[in-house]
C-alpha cells in the first residue's frame, strides 16, 4: 500500500468496517448466563473500488523517490515531494504519491507507542527536532503548502485576457527587467522604501537577466518571461485590488477540491485580509504592511510570495485547460460495492458478480471557465512550445525550458516548468515543479510533480512528469 491509501481507509472507515455481531445475555447475581436477551448478526463491510491504477501508482512512487535521490546527489536539500495523475475527462485520480512515505502494513495488527515512536520519530538521535521536510505522516499531494513558481503563468495569462488586460497578439518588449509604473520614482529604492525593479532569471551566457525582446502571451509562456507577467501583476493591482484573486479562484485555488480524502488544505490566494492575518500570526515579518501591496501582486503573477496551493489543486487547474474549461471534482473512489462480493482471486473482488451501491466514476463539475479560442489557443500553444520549442530569437536564441528534455517523446504533452524560490532566495532552497497534460486523446491525463528544495523545474520535477507520461503511453495497447 502507499501513503495515499491510508487516508482513503480513514475516510471510508464506516463502510469498510461493517457492523459487529452483538449478543446480549442475561446473567444472575452469581454471573451465570441464564438466557439470551437479544442477538444481531454481524454485517460485512462494503467493498471500496478506488480510481487508483496500481501499476501507474507504483511507477509514480518510484519516480518520485528516484528524483529526490538525484536532487540530493546534486547537493540539494530536498527530501520530499508529491506527484498526481488526473483524468481530465472525469477528474479521476489515477495516481497520487507523497514522499517520504510509509508501509500501511505496520498498522494492521496494532502498534505500540514505543514502536510508533521508532517508526515515526519526532526527533533526531541528537535530540533536535526532525525537519518538517522529512515528515512521513503527511500526504503532500493534498496538504502541501506550496508556491507554484512559473506553473501559475497559464492561469495569469487566462485571467489577463479574460478581463481585457491583454489580447492574444499584444506585444511586450522584454528587456530583462521590469519597472513599476504605479509608484513614484522618488519612492523607489534606493532613495525610497519600495522595490520597483524586478528582474528575469539570469542568463548563464551573460550572467545578466534574460532579455527575450518582443513577446506575445504565447512567447512569454514558452520562454517563461517573468517581466511579461510582472507587468500583468501590476496591471491587475491598478485595475482592482481583488481582480487577480477572484480570477485565480475560478481555477479552484483557495478552496478545497472536494476529493474524498481527509485533511485537505484549501490553499491560499492573497488579499489584504489574508496578508493581515499572516502578519498577525507572525508568519510574515512584523514590519510588513498588513495589506496587499503592488509588489505582492507582482510576485503572485509569477507564482511567488503569498500565493500557495497543493499539487492536487494545480493538477485540477491544468486539467481544466486541457478539457477546455471544465473544473472538475477530483475523485479517488470509483464505486462502493455491496458486502460479500465474490472473490475473483485472493484479495481481488469479482466485480462482475457484485452489486453496486454507489458510483462516483462520472464527472462532477465544480465550475465552468469561459475559454473561447482566442483565449485558450495561445495558452495551449505556449505550453506546447515549452516541451517542443521553438523558443525566441533576440540577440541570440533562447531555448524553452523543456524542449531539450522532452525531445523525441512518443506522446505529445504540453506543460510548464516552475521554480519556486525558497527562504533567502538561496538556490538550494528552490523547489521544483512541473505541470503538464497530454495532447493525445488516447491518454487524456494531467500530471503534476513537485519536489521540495530540489532546484529548477526542468531539472527535478519535469523528469518525473516525463517518465510518468512514458509509462502511461506504454500501458495502453
Amino acid at each position: 500500500m502507499s501513503a495515499a491509501d491510508s487516508p482513503l481507509l480513514r475516510a471510508y472507515d464506516a463502510q469498510l468496517r461493517g457492523k459487529p455481531g452483538i449478543t446480549t445475555l442475561a446473567v444472575d447475581t452469581a454471573g451465570r448466563v441464564t438466557g439470551t436477551i437479544d442477538e444481531s448478526s454481524a454485517v460485512a463491510g462494503d467493498y471500496i473500488v478506488s480510481t487508483i491504477d496500481a501499476k501507474l501508482q507504483s511507477v509514480v512512487e518510484e519516480q518520485l523517490q528516484r528524483a529526490v535521490a538525484r536532487a540530493q546527489a546534486q547537493g540539494y536539500k530536498g527530501s520530499s515531494g508529491a506527484a498526481v495523475v488526473v483524468d481530465v475527462t472525469n477528474g479521476n485520480v489515477l495516481a497520487m504519491a507523497s514522499y517520504p512515505t510509509f508501509d500501511n502494513r505496520w498498522m494492521e495488527a496494532g502498534i505500540s507507542g514505543a514502536k510508533y515512536k521508532q517508526l515515526f520519530p519526532s526527533k533526531n538521535p541528537d535530540g533536535t527536532k526532525i525537519s518538517p521536510d522529512e515528515s512521513v505522516l503527511v500526504n503532500r499531494a493534498v496538504q502541501g503548502n506550496y508556491n507554484l513558481g512559473s506553473t501559475i503563468k497559464p492561469f495569469i495569462a487566462w485571467a489577463a485576457m479574460h478581463n481585457g488586460l491583454l489580447k492574444n497578439d499584444t506585444v511586450f518588449m522584454d528587456k530583462g527587467t521590469y519597472t513599476l509604473y504605479s509608484i513614484k520614482p522618488n519612492d523607489c529604492l534606493p532613495r525610497g522604501i519600495a522595490k520597483c525593479i524586478f528582474k528575469n532569471a539570469a542568463n548563464p551566457r551573460t550572467n545578466q537577466p534574460s532579455a527575450y525582446g518582443p513577446v506575445t502571451v504565447e512567447d512569454a509562456l514558452a520562454v517563461s518571461s517573468d517581466a511579461f507577467f510582472y507587468k500583468l501583476g501590476e496591471d491587475f493591482y491598478v485595475k482592482s485590488r481583488t481582480l487577480l484573486k477572484t480570477s485565480l479562484e475560478q481555477f479552484g485555488f483557495g478552496t478545497k477540491t472536494g476529493v474524498q480524502l481527509p485533511y485537505e488544505w484549501a490553499g491560499r490566494v492573497p488579499d489584504s485580509a489574508v496578508k493581515k492575518a499572516l502578519v498577525e500570526k507572525g508568519v510574515l515579518a512584523k514590519n510588513e504592511k498588513p495589506r496587499l501591496l503592488v509588489g505582492d501582486n507582482v510576485q503572485v503573477a509569477i507564482g511567488q510570495g503569498l500565493m500557495a496551493a497543493t499539487p492536487l489543486q494545480l493538477a485540477d487547474a491544468y486539467a481544466s485547460i486541457a478539457n477546455g474549461g471544465n473544473l472538475l471534482v477530483p475523485g479517488i473512489v470509483r464505486a462502493i460495492w455491496a458486502p460479500l462480493t465474490p472473490d475473483l482471486k485472493p484479495a481481488v473482488a469479482d466485480l462482475r458478480r457484485g452489486r453496486i451501491l454507489q458510483r462516483f466514476d462520472h464527472a462532477v463539475l465544480r465550475g465552468k471557465l469561459e475559454m473561447p479560442p482566442e483565449v485558450l489557443m495561445p495558452i495551449v500553444a505556449g505550453l506546447h512550445r515549452v516541451t517542443h520549442g521553438p523558443g525566441v530569437d533576440w540577440v541570440f536564441h533562447h531555448y524553452t525550458t523543456g524542449e531539450q528534455l522532452f525531445k523525441g517523446m512518443p506522446i505529445s504533452v504540453a506543460g510548464k516548468t516552475g521554480t519556486a524560490q525558497g527562504m533567502g532566495s538561496l538556490p538550494w532552497n528552490d523547489s521544483s515543479v512541473f505541470g503538464a497534460f497530454s495532447e493525445d486523446k488516447r491518454w487524456p491525463y494531467t500530471v503534476v510533480s513537485y519536489l521540495e528544495k530540489s532546484g529548477f523545474g526542468a531539472k527535478a520535477a519535469a523528469p518525473v512528469t516525463k517518465c510518468v507520461f512514458l509509462a502511461i503511453s506504454h500501458q495502453v495497447k
